[in-house]
């Protein structure tokens, strides 16, 4: 549709109210299930809190191994073509998802119950990426900084660290810190 340039205007122009309109549309979706999860007296079933808990731990296990999976697996691509690789490799959509069991397992009572891991997926992967933000940006700003002389690989030494410093405080500045460091003093 985007090859279209009335639809690509009118796309690129109404960008932030469809992005609304999406995200309304997702909490809507994880609502509903939620409320039918916790309509259902889950003990009838057989289902206990620890097999919930049990989930999100291996929620948290398969996340970790497909990011480690991205990240050995990337070491041909430059070091943000790789941290882009590490984040987008976990991505998944819970839009497509919910509606794709609701379908599978349509008479099932228990079908909003094996939505629960596409559900809990998206604060696990939130909390990870999260974690490991800080130190994928590291890396980046010191494989991108030519004085350290640093590679692709994107090795943080102390000395590459030091040599940098001033282009990262050049880049990356935070407007909060004058006025933490006047509170300070």
């Amino acid at each position: 549709l985007r090859s279209v340039e009335k639809i690509k205007k009118f796309a690129v122009a109404k960008k932030r109210q469809f992005s609304i309109f999406n995200h309304a549309v997702l909490v809507v979706i994880i609502f509903c299930s939620f409320c039918n999860i916790f309509s259902m007296r889950l003990s009838d079933y057989g289902v206990q809190w620890y097999h919930i808990m049990m989930q999100i731990v291996l929620n948290l296990a398969v996340h970790l191994l497909i990011c480690a999976l991205a990240w050995v697996t990337s070491r041909w691509a430059n070091m943000s073509d790789r941290v882009a690789i590490f984040f987008v490799a976990v991505q998944k959509t819970i839009v497509m998802g919910l509606p794709l069991l609701n379908e599978l397992f349509n008479d099932d009572p228990l079908r909003d119950i094996y939505a629960l891991p596409l559900i809990m997926y998206h604060p696990v992967e939130l909390i990870v990426g999260i974690l490991a933000g800080g130190r994928m940006r590291r890396l980046v700003e010191t494989s991108s900084c030519p004085e350290a002389g640093a590679g692709d690989e994107g090795t943080i030494t102390q000395e590459s660290t030091t040599q940098c410093k001033g282009v990262a405080a050049a880049e990356f500045t935070d407007p909060c810190k004058p006025a933490m460091q006047a509170a300070a003093a």
